[in-house]
């Protein structure tokens, strides 16, 4: 088959389900190109963007993208200035979006007709919101094939949120299947209206191959190493995990949270951490790929994943990094959100407590380092439950039996 991914940026760290889903087509004989609204970040790839010549198959659409948060940003700054000023008012960005996407539909001409691209049997787009923007240019039929929107966390809680419960009725009734990534997201998208016989869950897959199991210990020296994987950004909750590391150390604990992500809230994490004079006991190791997250995994002890609903409403839907983290053995502390609770089973293969609840973290993670003898049960567990359920290969397969059932 035939199949474009639409995204939002590309490539993007974040996006290793995009990436898993892309590369499992492609290694089952099909043709993927992606179609991007914007660059992301080119300094920070996964090795296997290069590996299977995802940047020679992308065509990147909106070339003004990388300019309209500033003409926005701009906009904003003057009205504010002169605004109560004679009633002066600037216009709307309705000539910016014009010209922006004016270019991007010529992008899109170009690169189906003059390129010869053709028709595809699926065109797959990569969140709600993507969905949203891609529909006029699917109206024009440029890509044909059988439209499918995969929900992923914050396009059906944020964006819902901010426009309102009838932000996909236009969706809803054009594109053809949606597949959330869990249940709990599925729940929400037929709450707003989406056709219960058109929707139905495909979780994101992990590279079991890659994330090698290994039987966990508490070290005999030092520190126990307690991990965090993710973009420092409200819903991660990454605050509370350090807030439970201050706990710890006046309990007693010798531990050391390290920090694998970046974001806008890195800087006020690094002044909560000298606040509560826990600077030693935190590292901030930045952004990571694919393989320099095995790595650190590979050293750690315990895995936290302290997630929140911001108070934007964003959500997740599952951390694939939580994922990855069981499949190498690692004992999980999380919490009772999105759809977390149905990858993690509290007491079995970790523990989930409240959300914004710092001391109960700071209890969970102090019981693992007092009772080593759970780490390793809990480790096989989450093993087990991530190769039933989690495999990107099985998903993947699943995923092409979706395809072939909407195409037939």
């Amino acid at each position: 088959m035939k199949i474009a991914f639409i995204v939002g940026n590309f490539p993007v760290l974040s996006y290793t389900p995009i990436l898993n889903q892309a590369m499992g087509l492609i290694d089952q004989g099909h043709e993927v190109d992606i179609f991007s609204f914007a660059h992301g970040d080119t300094e920070k790839i996964h090795t296997d963007v290069y590996k299977y010549k995802l940047l020679e198959k992308t065509v990147f659409l909106d070339p003004l993208s990388g300019v309209s948060e500033r003409v926005r940003e701009t906009r904003l700054v003057l009205d504010e200035k002169f605004s109560k000023k004679a009633g002066f008012k600037l216009p709307s960005l309705n000539l910016f979006r014009f010209v922006r996407d004016s270019i991007t539909l010529l992008v899109f001409f170009r690169s189906t007709i003059l390129e010869g691209r053709g028709q595809y049997d699926i065109v797959h787009c990569q969140m709600g919101t993507v969905g949203l923007r891609f529909l006029p240019l699917h109206r024009l039929r440029l890509l044909g094939g059988k439209l499918i929107v995969q929900f992923r966390g914050e396009d059906v809680t944020e964006f819902v949120k901010q426009n309102g419960d009838k932000a996909y009725s236009k969706l809803f009734r054009e594109a053809d299947y949606f597949l959330p990534v869990c249940d709990y997201l599925r729940k929400r998208a037929v709450a707003l209206g989406c056709p219960e016989d058109k929707i139905s869950v495909l979780r994101s897959g992990v590279d079991c191959k890659r994330f090698a199991f290994l039987e966990r210990r508490r070290p005999a020296v030092g520190p126990t190493r307690i991990v965090f994987v993710g973009r420092l950004v409200e819903k991660k909750g990454v605050e509370y995990a350090i807030r439970a590391v201050s706990i710890l150390k006046k309990r007693g604990y010798k531990v050391k949270l390290l920090i694998v992500g970046d974001g806008v809230l890195k800087n006020k994490l690094q002044k909560l951490c000298k606040a509560l004079n826990i600077e030693k006991s935190i590292a901030f190791l930045g952004a990571k790929n694919h393989d320099e997250i095995v790595e650190v995994l590979n050293n750690a002890h315990l895995f936290v994943a302290p997630s929140v609903t911001s108070r934007t409403g964003n959500q997740e839907g599952i951390p694939n990094v939580l994922k990855e983290a069981m499949a190498m053995g690692l004992p999980v502390v999380s919490t009772y959100h999105g759809g977390i609770p149905e990858l993690v089973e509290d007491d079995v293969s970790g523990f989930l407590v409240a959300e914004r609840d710092a001391e109960a973290l700071a209890e969970r993670l102090g019981y693992l380092i007092d009772h080593p003898d759970r780490w390793p049960k809990m480790g096989r567990a989450g093993r087990q439950f991530v190769e039933r359920n989690y495999d990107k290969e099985k998903l993947n397969r699943q995923l092409v039996e979706i395809y072939r059932r909407l195409v037939g």
